[in-house]
């Protein structure tokens, strides 16, 4: 007795001693290419699933082969302390060197069983994919790069069965793991890594093309610049430039001197003048002003210009600007490039210039127009239904000649469109000709500043809406349709 307990405690020292280590938890492929150390002999076991030793491991139950721990003891249970030192110092040890260390129970048998007192094993069952004889998979089945991997990173050189790496393909049958346990698979965390997002569905939001550059060929001719200081200073806070551009030559521009700054794009104002005249610096003194605010300014008319577009409703001139400014805004050479807010634009006109309003009024690029001191002769059904903006009268009162017209304007218009009516008894020519253009001059500002800025506040839309207005209980007379 004695003797056989000395045999069984050498043999399981020297198991021990031999640096035996603990087998990696499962077959896991390898994430990246990687050069792994030789690792010392371990035993491992396809012993069949529901035997003793699947019962006492618990929850290290993984897929065949399993593999047997004998330097794990200090965590077992006692009774599975006993085993696994007894089956250690038996097994393991009885043929320290016989390079079968990594093989199953099945392919011991000659030795296996017969070293652990002739203890019967069953036959492993099938795995899909593997030889029903060993645990080695068959010749029909292609190594993957998943299972290479795995092959390469389980001690020993055994081999992971190829057939069962897809964890969203296997059961708690299929692996011997209780379904508690599914979620440990190792081979979850490369299926679950997140696919890159495909750039062409990653946003549908629109994305600006990048600048274009300037082809020198088509650079073309700087502006002349006008020579034209009205009196008086302007309350913007942009210092203005007037000039005259070789690619609209029938025309006047009023801009900001420096354009974009603080990324601003500016939004556009074409303008038509008294009598239809063709100067653009007739009301140079007003279009200074707003020009000084932020806005752009195309007035019909060159500088100092003379005759006249025709009495009527033709808004050829005003719609002529807008082609051209729009135009401006794409061309990679011009000083307006991508400076341009071409979502917001409006036409206004005094005058026979508040007919060549109506006339530009179907526009679509518009979204505003304001009529001053002027109104049709006639009702013109045509034009009325084309009307798709909010639109403001701005009148001189029962003494302005264009006030009767108007007045049947305003009220034949129908339809949901805001109409803000203004009178201020001032006459035809109103106060055009003072500093800034008056106080035409500065409710024009206000205007602009609510449809081309969206600007809620006094300075805009508080100015015409609401009973409490800004130009409400003022010297202004005041009506409005769909709006407060």
């Amino acid at each position: 007795m004695w003797s056989t307990w000395r045999s069984f405690t050498t043999s399981t020292t020297r198991c021990l001693g031999a640096g035996l280590r603990p087998a990696a938890r499962r077959n896991r492929p390898s994430r990246a290419p990687a050069v792994h150390a030789p690792r010392e002999p371990e035993v491992t076991s396809n012993a069949p699933a529901g035997g003793r030793l699947n019962t006492l491991r618990g929850k290290r139950h993984h897929r065949a082969p399993l593999v047997v721990r004998c330097t794990s003891l200090g965590r077992a249970h006692p009774i599975e302390w006993t085993w696994r030192l007894l089956f250690c110092g038996l097994l393991a040890c009885s043929e320290p060197a016989t390079g079968n260390e990594g093989l199953g129970l099945g392919e011991m048998e000659g030795h296996g069983t017969e070293a652990a007192g002739g203890m019967a094993t069953a036959p492993p069952p099938p795995v899909p994919g593997m030889d029903p004889a060993s645990s080695r998979p068959s010749p029909t089945s292609a190594p993957t790069a998943a299972t290479e991997g795995a092959a390469a990173a389980t001690p020993g050189g055994a081999e992971a069965d190829p057939s069962n790496t897809d964890p969203a393909n296997a059961s708690a049958s299929d692996t011997g793991m209780p379904e508690s346990m599914q979620d440990e698979d190792p081979l979850e965390d490369a299926a679950a890594q997140p696919e890159p997002a495909d750039p062409a569905t990653a946003s549908d939001a629109p994305v600006e093309a990048p600048p274009e550059a300037c082809d020198p060929a088509e650079r073309g001719d700087p502006p002349e610049t006008v020579d034209h200081d009205p009196p008086g200073d302007t309350t913007g806070p942009y210092a203005v430039v007037i000039e005259h551009d070789p690619g609209l030559t029938t025309h006047t521009v009023y801009r900001p001197a420096e354009l974009g700054v603080d990324d601003l794009t500016h939004p556009v104002v074409v303008w038509a003048n008294g009598g239809c005249v063709k100067n653009g610096l007739m009301f140079s003194k007003a279009l200074t002003e707003w020009a000084s605010h932020g806005f752009l300014i195309i007035s019909d008319g060159r500088p100092g210009g003379s005759g006249s577009s025709g009495l009527g409703t033709n808004g050829e001139p005003q719609r002529q600007a807008l082609d051209w400014i729009f135009a401006e805004n794409d061309r990679p050479c011009s000083q307006y490039y991508r400076r341009v807010n071409v979502e917001r634009a409006a036409a206004m006109g005094q005058s026979c210039g508040g007919l060549m309003t109506f006339g530009v009024s179907a526009d679509p690029r518009l979204d505003m127009i304001a009529i001053w001191n002027s109104g049709m002769f006639e009702r013109d059904q045509e034009i009325y239904a084309g009307l798709h903006t909010p639109i403001g009268f701005f009148i001189g009162g029962s003494s302005d000649v264009a006030y009767p017209q108007a007045e049947a304007d305003f009220a034949a218009i129908d339809g949901d469109l805001p109409i803000f009516y203004g009178n201020l008894d001032v006459g035809h020519a109103a106060t055009w000709g003072q500093p800034n253009g008056g106080e035409f001059g500065r409710v024009g500002v206000h205007w602009l500043r609510w449809h081309l800025f969206d600007d809620p506040g006094p300075e805009g839309e508080q100015m015409f809406v609401g009973s409490d207005c800004g130009l409400c209980g003022t010297d202004w007379e005041i009506r409005k349709k769909n709006m407060r």
